[in-house]
């Protein structure tokens, strides 16, 4: 019984995995550009101007913001299938209390999870926005001049 739960939901996984994977996106072809025209990285910094992706610009406070957050996106996404799972497991405990608890604990620390990912992401967010945009270090006042 227990090794055709595990190959259903391995399907499950597979299945998942396999359909999130294999949708590609959409690729619009453009005009060949000019034969006068720079080497622009084959096209791609206008490429990324055009689709958004350049307007996180260059600098490393920015970069490492976006990283963090793709990094803390996945992670949450890992624990909503964690609390998927409890959900699972509750419904089929058949009124077996060690499945039952079992179940809740996972549910319950998938939650805890979520809300310290979520918490993070503010945090990340707050601190990436300041830091960009706060002002540059202010030059040294000069001294005055004698009179």
């Amino acid at each position: 019984m227990k090794l055709s739960r595990f190959f259903t939901f391995a399907a499950i996984i597979i299945t998942a995995l396999s359909g999130l994977f294999s949708f590609s996106s959409i690729v619009l072809a453009q005009a060949a550009p000019a034969a006068d025209a720079p080497d622009d990285s084959y096209g791609l910094t206008d490429t990324a101007k055009r689709s958004g992706l350049a307007k996180y610009g260059s600098s490393v406070p920015v970069l490492a913001g976006s990283i963090i957050g793709t990094a803390l996106s996945m992670i949450s996404v890992i624990f909503f299938i964690l609390m998927v799972y409890g959900g699972f497991l509750w419904m089929t405990a058949h009124g077996d209390e060690g499945t039952v608890t079992k179940a809740k604990d996972t549910i319950i620390a998938a939650i805890i999870g979520i809300i310290i990912i979520l918490a993070s992401y503010a945090i990340t967010n707050y601190v990436t926005t300041s830091v960009v945009s706060s002002p540059a270090t202010p030059a040294a006042p000069e001294a005055p001049a004698a009179p």
